[in-house]
């Protein structure tokens, strides 16, 4: 039960960080991840940091993903944890043919629907302000929303990295009412005379 949690804190994690559909982060395997070098800004300068770059596949298509850089964190702590369970249970673990998300026996999780909808409910929100209940895809809607709100993406390269339209992206995750534009909106970037 420990380590069902700890996936699907992870996968939550995964989720939001990456903006794969559901199916994508279940259909992951380890030789569907490759090492990415990224150039990171903090405080002005410029640095090389490590991210990963995600091949994933769903909906009869296959597309590459960059995900945000914190989740090479996530796959390493899963991993790391796969590989103990392994030792411990007595099943293989290595091979590029191994999902990411399966349990203490090396079995492919079917689905966190359930247990993600207990822990919502169990912090009393399992339904959002309208009534509407929440789901699990709800994490790819977040990964949009706050990328495409905070993270001044431009529409096309968000909905590269999602596999979707830019209609799907302006339609859907373009309009929360928690971003103040107002300071973006009226920013003036020059003095006027």
């Amino acid at each position: 039960v420990l380590n069902q949690r700890k996936l699907l804190h992870d996968f939550i994690n995964f989720m939001v960080g990456s903006g794969c559909r559901t199916t994508e982060g279940m259909n992951l395997k380890w030789g569907d991840i490759e090492d990415n070098e990224i150039i990171e800004e903090k405080n002005g300068k410029f640095k090389k940091g490590q991210s990963v770059k995600l091949y994933v596949s769903g909906k009869g298509k296959k597309r590459k993903c960059d995900p945000q850089p914190y989740v090479k964190d996530v796959l390493e702590r899963i991993k790391e944890r796969q590989i103990q369970f392994s030792k411990k249970n007595k099943f293989k673990f290595k091979g590029k043919d191994k999902y990411v998300f399966s349990d203490e026996f090396g079995n492919k999780i079917d689905s966190f629907r359930k247990s993600f909808s207990n822990l919502l409910e169990d912090c009393g929100l399992l339904t959002d302000k309208f009534g509407a209940k929440r789901v699990i895809g709800s994490m790819r809607h977040t990964y949009g929303t706050f990328r495409k709100n905070f993270g001044e993406v431009v529409s096309y390269d968000l909905s590269v990295n999602m596999g979707t339209s830019v209609e799907m992206i302006e339609k859907f995750y373009v309009h929360s009412d928690d971003y103040d534009r107002s300071s973006s909106i009226t920013r003036i970037k020059k003095k006027i005379k």
